[in-house]
């Protein structure tokens, strides 16, 4: 999805974190290149820390319904 985002947004309204990770959730909004659409979605964020510094960092969002028919199957299963 991000690939296609001409700006985007994210606001977090809860953050719970300890000394290695932070879990978060809030709103994202972006506008689309392709078309100007504009996304509103919820969102889950971790950071994990690796020492000093950001070890990982996992965005979770339903981008389902702002894909093109296009862009193929998200999950393919074989027989």
């Amino acid at each position: 999805m991000f690939a296609a985002v001409d700006t985007c947004t994210m606001e977090l309204a809860k953050v719970r974190a300890n000394g290695k990770a932070a879990i978060g959730e809030g709103r994202l909004t972006a506008r689309l290149d392709r078309d100007g659409e504009t996304v509103d979605t919820g969102f889950g964020i971790v950071a994990e820390t690796g020492g000093d510094r950001l070890a990982r960092l996992v965005v979770y969002l339903d981008a389902r319904p702002y894909r093109l028919w296009a862009d193929g199957p998200i999950l393919a299963l074989s027989a």
